[in-house]
């Protein structure tokens, strides 16, 4: 991705980020049968429960010409650990 910078000469590149951020992924589910036949002959209730962890880093340079300017760029880190919960009643076995 660039940003551009509008001069009286032109337009032009005033920043760049690279093509390939670091990205880290990791998930876990898992699925827990707590009861059988409840109400019918072969019915389950099930449990599901599972997390995922993003980790993003973008590093960002600016490659501004002019020194009196404020610098855009920076590595902003996003970090995130997201929940999943589910109950399931399957009115037939699978």
């Amino acid at each position: 991705m660039r940003v551009f910078e509008e001069t009286e000469q032109g337009v032009r590149a005033s920043s760049r980020r690279p093509r390939r951020d670091p990205r880290r992924r990791a998930w876990a589910q898992d699925t827990l049968e707590v009861a059988r036949s409840i109400v019918v002959p072969g019915d389950e209730l099930v449990l599901t429960g599972g997390a995922r962890f993003d980790l993003v880093h973008h590093a960002i340079g600016d490659r501004g010409a002019d020194p009196d300017r404020p610098r855009a760029g920076g590595g902003p880190t996003f970090s995130r650990t997201t929940p999943r919960f589910g109950i399931n009643y399957n009115p037939t076995s699978t």
